[in-house]
């Protein structure tokens, strides 16, 4: 047992120590993980169908499987398929020409991709095609409108 009284140099407070600088970090470094050109993304967006970047026939939906997404401005998302919701956090990347999406869990349509290249097609339509596209036939790229 040591004579050091705690937060000299003992695990616990060297612990303790780490975790408030880390914490204390997390909330000075705390920023929209929306960058300020896409603030608009925040929302609620309907899935309006899914097709191939190459060939193949275009999936709309039914009434049996919508897909809605919640983008919100802190990073956190929450994705409804099928009566199911998978909350989850995602980043979104600007770039001089394409424009980068990437969720922390697999979107819960197709191909479960987790990284798309975005385009604004209207000011209340999107387009996430999946990146790297996985294969000439299969849905992969997808659309969505805003709906509130």
């Amino acid at each position: 047992m040591s004579d050091l009284p705690p937060g000299d140099g003992s695990p616990v407070s060297v612990l303790r120590a780490m975790s408030a600088v880390a914490a204390l970090l997390l909330l000075s470094s705390c920023s929209d993980p929306l960058p300020a050109d896409v603030q608009w993304l925040a929302g609620n967006w309907r899935w309006t169908g899914s097709c191939c970047t190459i060939s193949g026939g275009e999936i709309l939906p039914t009434l049996q499987n919508q897909l809605f997404i919640n983008f919100h401005y802190n990073g956190d998302v929450e994705m409804a398929y099928h009566g199911d919701t998978v909350r989850t956090r995602f980043d979104v990347d600007v770039g001089d020409e394409l424009t980068r999406v990437r969720f922390l869990q697999p979107m819960p349509i197709f191909n479960h991709a987790m990284t798309f290249l975005m385009e604004r097609t209207a000011s209340d339509r999107i387009a996430l095609t999946e990146h790297p596209t996985p294969c000439n036939d299969c849905p992969d790229r997808h659309g969505f409108v805003r709906i509130q």
